[in-house]
């Protein structure tokens, strides 16, 4: 895929992910595709420990790379991941990172969780750019609560039925 397509941005996402793609377009124009670049929403692992603490990028509210930093993390024997179990986001968008010395770009836009796990003050205070997890809630409501309008300004696309 890395050589048959030329791309500036890799988003990473849960199949339990909603997103606005008109607020990440939004989001990614304020960044030089060209650096190596990952946003999404920052967590903590045992920051209390100096030693082994370190920051990661949550998968379930998505990650954004820029191209030149997913070549960097693919190339042999510079982020593969320990063992099966290891968690992906934690050690890829976490550990590597900082071994490569990329410090993971925070966005408070992105949820881990659903909206009503959120304070209304607190979301009304953003535009969210993505929410996570499906369970008790009807994906296709929250999208057009929170993103619908401003995906609207989207150019038209053919749609593919068989989707």
């Amino acid at each position: 895929m890395m050589k048959r397509y030329k791309f500036d941005w890799l988003v990473i996402a849960d199949d339990d992910t909603i997103f606005s793609v008109a607020r990440l377009l939004r989001l990614l124009s304020c960044y030089n595709p060209k650096d190596s670049i990952a946003i999404g929403e920052r967590y903590g692992f045992r920051m209390w420990d100096t030693y082994h603490g370190y920051q990661y990028l949550t998968g379930g509210a998505g990650i954004v790379l820029s191209a030149p930093l997913v070549h960097e993390i693919i190339k042999p024997s510079v982020c593969d991941c320990p063992s099966a179990t290891t968690p992906d986001d934690m050690y890829l968008f976490g550990l590597c990172l900082f071994r490569l010395g990329v410090k993971p770009v925070h966005s408070t836009m992105f949820h881990q969780a659903r909206p009503s796990d959120y304070a209304s003050a607190y979301l009304a205070l953003q535009e969210p750019i993505s929410f996570h997890k499906f369970w008790m809630i009807d994906p296709e409501v929250v999208y057009d609560e929170w993103f619908a309008e401003a995906d609207s300004t989207l150019p038209k696309l053919p749609q593919h039925i068989e989707l």
